[in-house]
């Protein structure tokens, strides 16, 4: 099942923004429905919810860049 999750760009520091940005853009390219929008202190995507969770869990670092390196 498919959300519409919103990521903000404080928790993705330096190249784990990058990071998200190109995760986003394999799923965009898969032409099944996905999408996002890059707004200034947000991304807004349409996901699996099990897919929003691993990038929150995996590339998110929440302000701490030793995080998830």
């Amino acid at each position: 099942m498919k959300f519409q999750v919103t990521f903000w760009k404080s928790d993705f520091l330096g190249e784990s923004y990058d990071q998200l940005l190109s995760i986003l853009k394999q799923y965009a390219c898969k032409g099944e429905g996905y999408w996002f929008i890059v707004k200034t202190n947000f991304v807004r995507a349409y996901l699996p919810e099990a897919d929003y969770e691993w990038i929150m869990d995996n590339v998110a670092n929440y302000g701490n860049p030793a995080i998830n390196k």
